[in-house]
């Protein structure tokens, strides 16, 4: 069988031979922040770092009884069912942290007795994304962490999600490696990276000193490579 033409708006290859996504990124400025609200004693922090986080909610309404709140969470708007006046900081930031679906967005921090009054939706403040600047092969610049076939986000401390924009049969290989700007010790570590992709197209990988999570510096650059097969 003759080897097909493939192409993409991110890459140009015969339909049998591997595609190579190449990009080196350089952090811009300090690490993002995670978006966070302090309302009635209690802290609700965003899990994943970013403005993504700025979108998450917290709304308390009355209904349930002290002791035996209800969480429910629609898209990233959280509500919780409270006995108002009654029940207390402690038991609403139990059933917030025991609620897997408001888990994967928020933690909760808050002990003491005093009670929480119902209240409208108040939104998460001041996440901030981590800027980076991306060379590609192909020439050009971003800002946006978008490169030839894939996006850079940092999610966490020390902690990177790249998307892949385009769906690829499987990877065959992926390179990552860090040039600070300042002589130090770290190095990147892959923590998943998926063999046949679909829908949900990521490689998450993680900077460590001394087996610690560590966030880069201004100035410090990530180079990529990711060899994927475009066939099935």
């Amino acid at each position: 069988m003759a080897n097909r033409r493939y192409t993409s708006q991110f890459s140009y290859s015969f339909e049998r031979m591997p595609v190579k996504l190449m990009a080196a990124f350089t952090q811009t400025g300090s690490t993002g922040a995670f978006a966070a609200k302090v309302t009635q004693g209690l802290t609700l922090t965003a899990v994943t770092m970013g403005s993504y986080g700025n979108s998450i909610t917290i709304a308390f309404t009355p209904g349930a009884t002290a002791g035996a709140e209800v969480v429910s969470v629609i898209g990233n708007a959280i509500s919780v069912q409270i006995e108002t006046g009654v029940s207390s900081v402690t038991q609403v930031r139990t059933a917030l942290n025991a609620a897997p679906a408001a888990a994967a967005l928020v933690t909760t921090t808050g002990t003491n007795a005093a009670t929480v009054a119902t209240a409208s939706a108040l939104p998460l403040l001041a996440g901030a994304d981590t800027s980076f600047t991306v060379a590609q092969p192909q020439g050009g610049t971003s800002t946006a962490g978008v490169a030839a076939g894939f996006t850079l986000s940092q999610t966490g401390t020390g902690e990177f999600k790249m998307a892949i924009n385009d769906p690829y049969p499987s990877m065959q290989a992926a390179s990552i490696s860090i040039q600070k700007a300042a002589a130090a010790d770290i190095k990147a570590q892959i923590s998943s990276a998926a063999t046949a992709f679909g829908s949900a197209q990521a490689v998450t990988f993680r900077t460590i000193a001394v087996a610690t999570p560590t966030n880069l510096a201004s100035g410090d650059v990530i180079y990529v490579e990711l060899t994927m097969r475009n066939s099935g």
